[in-house]
């Protein structure tokens, strides 16, 4: 009877264990999928929690801003100024300028001629900026008319990648008239030499005290071509003065443009006389080994300036660049000459630089 009721107890425990056992696997298929979806999303949360701090962050931002290049701000004050006079003026700059020079310089009214003679910026062009700016003298000559002139500097670099830093600054230069009082500190003025009305009294005084004096009663009278004779000194201190034989110099200045855009060009006479004409115009390209290369005369097309007299104030014209042209130096070139004297030939050249 012992061992009957043994052996129903350890049914009774296998039975048991054996239903344990099957609910236990029913519940593990079941939970399954879940930790594979806890899987699933883990990388995604470790992800998430190794991501860079926020000074790292910050480091790298700092990095990749000193990389990148930072141009730097120009900028020019209007001025006032008469013409005879100077004004000191300066070109302020901010950030770093290492490598930027100015590329071009002009002076313009109504949109027509150029002025940069008469206001003695000609030397400006390509002169490299400082950090702390650039300091510059502007002086119009006597011929300069009042009125608004536009001052435009083209700034940048040179070589590869130059057209990114291209910055174009400008400002308005006013001439007023010589009785119009400047109220500027950096405005120097040189008045031009004139016969005072003072001075004119002083003569006029001199003469009538000189006529004044009574004759001398001893003194023989003089004859008209004795008096005519003592006049001759006072006529020889101040002789007429001769037409200068020499032969005047022209200046032509460099310059840099792109393709597919124009620039002025001026060319000047050191001696204006109103005889000298522009004969001929060329373009060429020297080879890399120095010698004379292609020409490229109808890539840059100029206005119609032969048999064109060269003015007191310069004869300019723009130079238009067709898209075509590659970057590089062009050399120009212009035969200036008198009209049935050939003796009289000059060759001015200057420097085109096409940039990219």
């Amino acid at each position: 009877m012992c061992t009957l009721r043994n052996t129903m107890n350890s049914y009774s425990a296998l039975i048991a264990c054996t239903t344990v056992s099957i609910l236990f696997y029913n519940g593990a298929c079941k939970n399954e999928p879940m930790p594979k979806r806890v899987n699933s999303e883990q990388p995604h949360t470790k992800e998430a929690y190794w991501m860079p701090p926020s000074a790292e962050k910050a480091k790298e931002t700092a990095t990749l801003l000193l990389t990148q290049p930072i141009q730097p701000r120009f900028n020019l004050k209007d001025m006032k100024i008469q013409a005879g006079t100077s004004y000191n003026a300066r070109l302020g700059c901010q950030q770093l300028t290492e490598g930027y020079c100015i590329q071009s310089v002009r002076i313009i009214k109504d949109s027509t001629i150029s002025y940069v003679p008469h206001f003695s910026l000609h030397t400006l062009r390509n002169q490299p900026i400082p950090i702390h700016g650039l300091s510059f003298t502007v002086t119009p000559s006597q011929k300069v008319k009042p009125g608004d002139y536009l001052l435009l500097l083209t700034i940048g670099k040179y070589g590869k990648g130059s057209k990114a830093t291209l910055q174009f600054v400008q400002c308005t230069i006013t001439v007023c008239p010589n009785d119009e009082e400047i109220d500027s500190e950096t405005t120097i003025c040189h008045p031009p030499t004139k016969v005072t009305p003072s001075t004119q009294q002083c003569a006029t005084q001199t003469t009538l005290s000189e006529e004044a004096i009574p004759p001398n009663l001893n003194s023989r009278p003089t004859s008209i071509h004795e008096k005519e004779n003592s006049q001759t000194p006072i006529e020889t201190t101040s002789p007429p003065v001769e037409k200068s034989t020499e032969q005047p110099s022209f200046i032509l200045d460099d310059s840099s443009v792109q393709a597919g855009s124009s620039c002025l060009i001026t060319v000047k006479e050191s001696h204006p006389t109103n005889e000298y004409r522009v004969k001929t115009i060329s373009v060429q390209k020297d080879n890399a080994t120095g010698t004379k290369g292609k020409y490229y005369t109808k890539q840059f097309i100029t206005e119609e300036i032969k048999k064109q007299p060269i003015p007191a104030s310069g004869l300019t014209f723009p130079l238009t660049v067709q898209q075509q042209v590659k970057p590089g130096i062009y050399r120009l070139k212009l035969i200036i000459s008198k009209p049935n004297k050939p003796a009289c030939q000059q060759a001015v050249h200057a420097t085109v630089t096409v940039v990219p």
